[in-house]
């Protein structure tokens, strides 16, 4: 009787639509891990091209390696259904606990890659905001102030400030809030010219300079000296550790007198933006920021 026999189904559904929902996921590199804390080797520095004269000894030269620290920290959430409900209708019940379960994740996972501060409020996780370097950073003109004011030579500054080593591994993409997309940039693409009734009646597709364009809710909001939009090889700047995909458990007991069964959903990974440039430097993701006056 109850919600105890679809755990494990409402585990899977609540992981598919929390890789959906979330551009995390869709964007950086995911990788397992086998205990609660990991180190991943990283490429610092690569090999030297020599020119030896004739008979001369070659200079040797090292490839040299870093490391990547991942600590996974729990997250959890619990959401609650009547019995009456629960025990008529399984399947759409887990239905709907798979997507605001699975929603719940991606949109706390999405918030803590963007706008994490290292504080307790983002599950001490440090974001692409935070870990922006200043050399990757491309400000935008004085007085420009707001998503409005964005240019496409704008973006493409932000496309030519990553630097060429990163665009090798993995397709380089955008990640753009859905405000400063909708209302401002794609504006930008209708105005380029050349547009007919039928490419108006379809919308634009989400690409920009050939490059996807990944839509987030959790960007920031319009606003002064605030990062409109992010682009760079993701993959190659951040790491997402899991050690705990999705775990289930269903409860008819902590709400029992209100004829209740809760299920929880809990969850144990570690988000790493490793390589957002530093002050001299641009690394594998750029921003591009309104001006503060």
């Amino acid at each position: 009787a109850g919600g105890f026999l679809v755990p494990d189904e409402l585990s899977a559904a609540i992981i598919a639509v929390r890789n959906r929902a979330g551009v995390s996921r869709q964007l950086c590199k995911v990788v397992g891990m086998s205990s609660d804390v990991m180190n991943i080797p990283k490429v610092t520095g690569g090999l030297t091209v020599d020119y030896p004269a004739e008979a001369a000894a070659i200079t040797a030269s090292d490839q040299t390696w870093g490391q990547v620290a991942l600590a996974a920290v729990k997250r959890a959430v619990i959401a609650k259904t009547s019995n009456e409900l629960l025990h008529d209708s399984v399947i759409n019940v887990i239905d709907d606990l798979a997507v605001a379960i699975g929603n719940a994740f991606a949109v706390q996972e999405d918030n803590e890659l963007i706008n994490g501060d290292g504080t307790s409020t983002y599950g001490s996780e440090t974001g692409l905001i935070t870990a922006m370097g200043a050399a990757g950073t491309v400000d935008m003109a004085s007085t420009k102030t707001a998503f409005s004011d964005i240019t496409l030579a704008n973006l493409n500054n932000l496309v030519g400030t990553m630097p060429d080593k990163y665009y090798g591994s993995a397709e380089p993409a955008w990640l753009i809030g859905r405000i400063a997309w909708a209302a401002n940039i794609q504006n930008l693409v209708y105005a380029a010219g050349g547009n007919t009734l039928s490419d108006m009646a379809a919308g634009a597709a989400p690409q920009l300079f050939g490059f996807p364009v990944y839509i987030s809710d959790q960007m920031p909001a319009d606003a002064v000296s605030t990062f409109a939009a992010f682009f760079g090889n993701f993959n190659d700047a951040v790491v997402i550790g899991d050690r705990e995909s999705v775990e289930i458990s269903v409860s008819e007991e902590a709400f029992w007198a209100n004829d209740i069964t809760a299920v929880k959903g809990t969850t144990r990974y570690d988000v790493n933006v490793h390589d957002a440039g530093d002050g001299s430097n641009a690394g594998a993701v750029v921003g591009l920021k309104t001006a503060a006056s």
